[in-house]
C-alpha cells in the first residue's frame, strides 16, 4: 500500500512537471512566432515633426517624449520635485511601466529573488510607474528615433495618462526613498503585470496608442525593437 501511494505522488509530481514544461514550451513557442507578425501603422497626411524614442536595455523598452511641446507638458503631470536633481532642466522623460517589486526591490539582475519572479509571472502584483529624465538621447541601436504627428502623439499621451493612478488628476507617487540616480521617480501605476501582459507588451501597447507599425503581441524587447530601422 505504502508503495502505491509513492507512486501515486510520483506519477502527480510528474504530470505536474510535464505539464509546467510543456506550458513554457508552448509560452516561448508562440511569444517567439507572434512577436513576428506585425500591425502596420494608419497612414496620415498630417505632418509628422514630434520626435520620441524606443529605447531598450536589453530586457525592458520604453519610450522616451519631449517634456514638453505643441500638445502636452509633462511638467504640468509629473512631480519634479520627486527627482534628486531639481535644478537641472531635462528635456526628455522616458516612462515605462513594469511590475512594482521588480522595480524597487531588483535594481540588478543579481538582486532577483525567484519568489518575485513567479509573483511576477503569475498576475497577482502591483504595478509602478517608472520616470526617468534625460539631457539627450542619441540614435544607435539600443535608442530608436520615431516622429508623430500632433494626433499620433495626442494618441500616446492618453494612453500613457490611463496608466497612472490619480487624485485629482495629478498621479500617486510611490512612497519609497529608492533611486536610480538623481533624476528618476516612481509612480503608482493601474494594471497588474504577468506573462501575458510584460514592461515590452506596454511598450507595444503605447506603439499602437499612436497608430505605429507594432507587434500583434510580444513580452521581449527584441520584438518591438526590431520595428524601428
Amino acid at each position: 500500500m505504502r508503495n502505491n501511494l509513492l507512486f501515486k505522488v510520483y506519477r502527480g509530481i510528474r504530470i505536474v512537471f510535464l505539464s509546467l514544461l510543456a506550458f513554457v514550451g508552448l509560452y516561448l513557442f508562440l511569444a517567439a512566432t507572434i512577436g513576428y507578425i506585425t500591425i502596420s501603422g494608419d497612414e496620415t497626411t498630417e505632418p509628422k515633426t514630434i520626435e520620441i524614442y524606443l529605447q531598450t536595455n536589453g530586457v525592458h523598452s520604453e519610450l522616451v517624449l519631449p517634456v514638453k511641446n505643441q500638445v502636452f507638458d509633462w511638467n504640468g503631470f509629473l512631480d519634479k520635485n520627486l527627482i534628486r536633481a531639481k535644478n537641472t532642466y531635462y528635456p526628455w522623460v522616458a516612462i515605462g511601466w513594469g511590475n512594482r517589486e521588480f522595480y524597487l526591490e531588483t535594481p540588478t539582475w543579481s538582486d532577483l529573488r525567484l519568489s518575485t519572479a513567479i509573483k511576477a509571472a503569475s498576475g497577482f502584483n502591483e504595478t509602478a510607474v517608472h520616470v526617468n529624465y534625460y539631457q539627450n538621447r542619441i540614435e544607435h541601436e539600443t535608442c530608436k528615433k520615431i516622429v508623430l504627428s500632433d494626433t499620433q502623439y495626442r494618441q500616446l499621451v492618453t494612453h500613457y495618462l490611463a496608466c497612472f493612478q490619480q487624485n485629482e488628476s495629478k498621479p500617486i507617487a510611490v512612497e519609497t526613498g529608492i533611486r536610480y540616480n538623481d533624476r528618476d521617480a516612481f509612480y503608482e501605476s493601474n494594471g497588474n503585470y504577468s506573462l501575458f501582459k510584460t514592461c515590452n507588451t506596454f511598450t507595444n501597447q503605447a506603439l499602437a496608442a499612436a497608430s505605429v507599425e507594432h507587434c500583434l503581441w510580444t513580452p521581449f524587447d527584441f520584438h518591438v525593437m526590431r520595428l524601428q530601422p
